[in-house]
């Protein structure tokens, strides 16, 4: 949730080998022939973030940047021109409407979290990509 202010951060050096590894996938893809949709999750902590920021201490609220990492790596995959559906912000609309997405126990999606990924990736597909009904 917080931006790592470092350059030589795990979260940073995280973000490089994410951006490789994208790279690699586009590359394989175009050998096969195929266009690469890369979709990028949500977190727990993102989704539900609008609904505990109020209670943070100032100073930690100032700090936060939720969805930092998702942003670089959308802006990394529009400046290369790659598919790319980005989770976070559906997840955090829904969650702030009171949508339990997550299970409590732990930081996975609950059926409704999946049904609300699912309908957002079906959304975004080319339709060439898309099963007939």
């Amino acid at each position: 949730m917080f931006q790592p202010r470092n350059a030589a951060s795990h979260a940073e050096e995280g973000l490089s080998l994410t951006r490789e590894a994208v790279d690699r996938a586009v590359a394989l893809c175009e050998g096969a022939g195929v266009r690469l949709l890369v979709i990028l999750s949500s977190c727990k902590e993102h989704a539900y973030y609008p609904l505990v920021a109020e209670r943070l201490p100032d100073e930690t609220r100032k700090k936060a940047q939720p969805g930092w990492l998702w942003t670089r790596l959308q802006e990394y995959c529009e400046q290369r021109g790659i598919d790319c559906v980005v989770l976070g912000p559906v997840f955090q609309e829904q969650a702030t409407k009171g949508e339990q997405l997550f299970f409590e126990t732990d930081a996975h999606w609950n059926p409704a979290g999946h049904r609300l990924a699912a309908r957002t990736i079906a959304a975004r597909l080319p339709r060439e990509w898309r099963r007939p009904k």
